[in-house]
C-alpha cells in the first residue's frame, strides 16, 4: 500500500473512479488532495452528512481522524469506517493498548487477526458500534452516537473498471508501478486452495470461503449470496495465514468430537 501511495497509484485510481463515477450517476466528486492532519482542520464544522475514514491503522492517525470527523459531521449524520475486524469488547483489552502502534497482530483471547489501533480508537471513542466485516458505522444523536442498522446484503461497489476502460487502465497503473499488478478485477477469481478453503481474489480483497460453502463461481454476485460465510483479508499473505489458523481449528473440533 505504501509502494502504491508513493508512487501516485492510489490517487490515480481515486480520480479514475471519481471521474467514471460521476459520469455514470451524475454525482460530482470534488477532492482536495493532502494528509488528513493538514486538510481536516480547514473544513466546516457540522457540514457534511457523512464522514468515511479509511487510512493509516496506527492508533493517534485513527484517534485524530475520528476526532476531525465528530466536529465535522452534523447531526443525524454518520461517522464510518473500515478495518475494525475486532472490537474492543472482544479482544484482549491489555494487549490492543500495547501493539496499539503495530498494524495487525493475532488476538491472544479469540486467535483472530485484527488491527489495534483501529479497534482501540474505535472503542475509546464510541464504544460498540454496528459492525459488519469490518465496515462500522455510527449515527451522531443528540446525545452521543447510536447503533446502525444496515442491510448489507443491499450494499454494493461499482464496478468502475469497466470491461471497456478496464484494459487501458490496467495499462495505465502498471506504468506507474512496474512492481504492482494491477488487474481489472471485474470478477471474482480464484487464487487457490489451502486447508479446508479456497481463497478468492475480488476487488482488491482476498476470501477465505470454506469448502462446505460450495462450488466457485466467476459471477459477479457470487459472493453475496454466501450471505457472510468466509473471512476477508487485504493482502494473499493475510488469508494464507488465516486460512491455516482457521484449518488447524477445524482440525482440532473433529478430533476432540471423534474422543467423545
Amino acid at each position: 500500500m505504501e509502494q502504491a501511495a508513493a508512487s501516485d497509484a492510489v490517487y490515480e485510481t481515486f480520480r479514475h473512479n471519481t471521474a467514471l463515477g460521476a459520469r455514470l450517476t451524475g454525482v460530482r466528486v470534488d477532492h482536495v488532495r493532502g494528509d488528513s492532519r493538514s486538510v481536516l482542520p480547514y473544513l466546516r464544522n457540522e457540514y457534511f452528512d457523512i464522514v468515511y475514514i479509511d487510512g493509516s491503522h496506527y492508533y493517534e492517525a485513527v484517534k485524530s481522524d475520528i476526532e476531525h470527523a465528530m466536529r465535522l459531521v452534523e447531526s443525524g449524520g454518520f461517522i464510518c469506517g473500515d478495518d475494525l475486524e475486532g472490537q474492543l469488547h472482544d479482544v484482549d483489552e491489555e494487549q490492543c493498548v500495547a501493539n496499539r502502534n503495530s498494524d495487525f497482530i493475532r488476538d491472544a483471547r479469540t486467535g483472530g487477526q485484527y488491527h489495534p489501533g483501529v479497534t482501540l480508537a474505535v472503542g475509546r471513542a464510541f464504544g460498540n458500534v454496528s459492525n459488519y466485516g469490518g465496515f462500522w458505522i455510527a449515527r451522531k444523536g443528540a446525545d452521543g452516537y447510536e447503533k446502525v442498522a444496515v442491510d448489507a446484503l443491499r450494499c454494493f461497489a461499482p464496478l468502475f473498471l469497466s470491461p471497456e476502460e478496464g484494459k487501458a487502465f490496467q495499462e495505465k497503473m502498471n506504468g506507474i508501478t512496474p512492481t504492482i499488478n494491477i488487474p481489472p478485477l471485474l470478477n471474482p477469481e480464484f487464487v487457490e486452495e489451502l486447508g479446508t478453503y479456497n481463497i478468492i481474489r475480488y476487488r482488491q480483497q482476498f476470501y477465505c470461503i470454506p469448502h462446505h460453502a460450495g462450488p466457485f463461481s466467476t459471477a459477479p454476485d457470487w459472493l453475496e449470496t454466501l450471505n457472510g460465510w468466509g473471512v476477508i483479508r487485504s493482502t494473499l499473505e493475510e488469508a494464507r495465514t488465516e486460512c491455516r489458523f482457521l484449518t488447524e481449528r477445524r482440525a482440532e473440533r473433529e478430533a476432540r468430537r471423534r474422543t467423545v
